[in-house]
């Protein structure tokens, strides 16, 4: 389920509009029918976000006990998809503060019986010397890189068997 961010203001922002139903009762529901293999997907970098409340994002994510909890960074370009331009006059978080949404998000969700199944985006120093990446957002933390690349993390309940 693509939720992005479960907060009215950040769906508004990028011309989302919430479920018509809470997204407990659906998930529910969906279990209730006996499918497995329930997915999350969260977007962070968004107008609206920030850190914190990012933070409760993921939460309610966790408390929804799906198999799988997905986080996307939100890539803006709008040389390729022009709708986005619009999302310029409401603005962005910090290249820092998007970090630190990742880096949270990382650190709670695998707190909460999920383990790791895909992250891709921390990559050593010296890996770093390809010039194609002039362009993506880049970070230090603890004396490594972290290259937002459609940054993904596939999290997987471990007391599932899937």
């Amino acid at each position: 389920m693509g939720i992005q961010d479960f907060r009215l203001d950040v769906l508004e922002g990028i011309n989302r509009k919430p479920s018509k139903h809470p997204i407990e009762d659906v998930v529910k529901k969906i279990s209730d029918e006996g499918f497995t293999g329930t997915n999350i997907d969260l977007v962070y970098g968004l107008p609206y976000q920030t850190p914190k409340r990012f933070d409760k994002t993921v939460d309610r994510a966790i408390r929804l006990n799906t198999d799988r909890i997905v986080t996307f960074s939100y890539a803006h370009v709008p040389s390729i998809l022009p709708r986005q331009k619009i999302l310029e006059d409401i603005g962005f978080p910090s290249s820092s503060d998007k970090a630190l949404m990742y880096e949270n998000a990382y650190k709670t969700i695998r707190g909460h019986e999920f383990k790791n199944t895909h992250v891709f985006s921390v990559l050593k120093k010296k890996k770093l010397r390809d010039k194609r990446l002039n362009n993506f957002h880049k970070f230090e933390i603890e004396n490594m890189h972290i290259i937002m690349l459609e940054t993904s993390m596939i999290l997987e309940n471990k007391n599932e068997n899937l």
